[in-house]
């Protein structure tokens, strides 16, 4: 599930905090943000707003950052239930992915409505976002596409990837029956996906060798043609003044 983001402004209004409070908790490494965009915005999320909550309880008690921070360093902060964010790096825009993956925004607009892929977070602006490694995935849906693959088709692999990342970063649930089916599953799409790029590979060399034969034969019955073209090619007449006069016509 996609988390809720915060900027700058909308952390500081909800934890109760001024801006400049905000800048000098970070700096004092109180905190930091989840993650940042590609342009260096800070993104905060709720694990961040439970955190400036419980430092602004702090400071309205009468201690100051460095006390706080002294705090901090021996017993922690309390703990909240919202957790960490999933992603800690840099988070992308829509625009900002489709240009890294060579991509038009409306496609990966396109497949989150076919929910091929959804957004790791969002701001309360409305901004969906996603973590640098949606580049990559961007680019193999896009292979895919080209291998022939129905958006039905990579939203089942899609589906795999995102099941394969739950039980990768979830112990609790890999000694399940359904996490050995899941995996299996996993696995045989794997072999069937193998056999199609096998399939494709021999294609590929197929239309290599038969493109290449044939350019070289096309490129030489077309030297051919224009060469004849110039050998059949009548010289135009000269102009009228330079012709020899007409014994029909009359000197002027």
């Amino acid at each position: 599930m996609p988390f809720r983001t915060f900027d700058s402004r909308e952390l500081a209004s909800k934890a109760s905090i001024s801006l400049k409070q905000l800048e000098e908790i970070e700096s004092l490494g109180l905190f930091r943000p989840a993650a940042r965009t590609e342009q260096g915005e800070a993104v905060y999320d709720e694990a961040n707003l439970e955190e400036a909550r419980a430092i602004q309880g702090l400071l309205a008690l009468g201690y100051d950052l460095a006390e706080i921070r002294k705090i901090r360093r021996k017993v922690g902060m309390p703990a909240g239930k919202a957790g960490r964010a999933r992603t800690r790096g840099k988070l992308l825009t829509v625009g900002e992915v489709a240009k890294r993956a060579g991509l038009n925004p409306r496609t990966i607009k396109h497949w989150e409505e076919q929910e091929v892929i959804s957004p790791e977070a969002y701001s309360e602006g409305g901004f969906r976002l996603y973590s640098e490694e949606y580049v990559l995935f961007c680019q193999l849906i896009r292979d895919l596409q080209h291998f022939g693959f129905s958006l039905k088709e990579i939203k089942e692999v899609a589906d795999l990837f995102r099941e394969y990342h739950r039980i990768s970063t979830d112990p609790e649930v890999v000694a399940s029956l359904d996490t050995v089916a899941s995996l299996e599953e996993m696995l045989v799409r794997i072999d069937e996906l193998r056999e199609r790029m096998r399939v494709l590979r021999e294609g590929i060399r197929r239309w290599e060798g038969f493109t290449n034969q044939y350019s070289k034969r096309i490129g030489r019955l077309k030297s051919q043609v224009a060469k004849r073209l110039r050998n059949a090619q009548v010289e135009p007449p000269a102009p009228r003044e330079a012709r020899a006069e007409d014994p029909g016509e009359e000197p002027a």
